[in-house]
């Protein structure tokens, strides 16, 4: 069985283990103060890095939340927005009304493009001129459960609307 420490450079997974004295300030030993610098490269999710804040107070926690709903409202008001728009249009222009099901749809459909296509977008941004770490298949993800939670607000506002008149 092996420990995954390298007997020739005393590396743990081919990482370097720090020489200085941060190691005695840590409290821990070389493979903890790996294992937790991992960590904190792995959960920076969020367009903006926060890693200054200490972690598990109330006020970071609410914090990272506040800037999670800002990267999700960008993607819902701004393309999802212009895109429901641009299905509503649509459908005028194809001589649908404002109750039939086609005009729910290729508005929903719109709303829901737009959230996927702003999302991603977004991730794709940060990842590439902000040299932001994320995951991109993860961004994909999240984009898509974004996207069909629009289309149905999407395809719902129109006949709530009718309801209502």
């Amino acid at each position: 069985m092996t420990s995954g420490r390298s007997s020739t450079n005393n590396s743990i997974d081919g990482i370097q283990p720090y020489q200085g004295t941060r190691e005695a300030s840590y409290g821990g030993s070389r493979a903890e103060a790996i294992a937790a610098a991992r960590q904190r490269q792995t959960t920076s999710s969020s367009l903006l890095d926060i890693s200054a804040v200490s972690q598990g107070t109330f006020c970071s926690l609410l914090l990272l939340r506040i800037i999670s709903t800002i990267e999700v409202a960008f993607s819902k008001f701004l393309p999802g927005g212009f895109m429901w728009q641009a299905g509503a249009v649509a459908t005028v222009y194809a001589n649908y009304t404002t109750d039939s099901f086609v005009q729910f749809g290729l508005t929903g459909l719109g709303d829901a493009l737009g959230v996927f296509i702003g999302h991603v977008s977004l991730y794709a941004f940060r990842r590439h001129v902000l040299r932001g770490r994320n995951d991109v298949m993860q961004a994909v993800e999240v984009g898509f459960v974004l996207a069909a939670a629009s289309f149905v607000s999407g395809s719902i506002w129109q006949p709530a609307l009718n309801l209502a008149r």
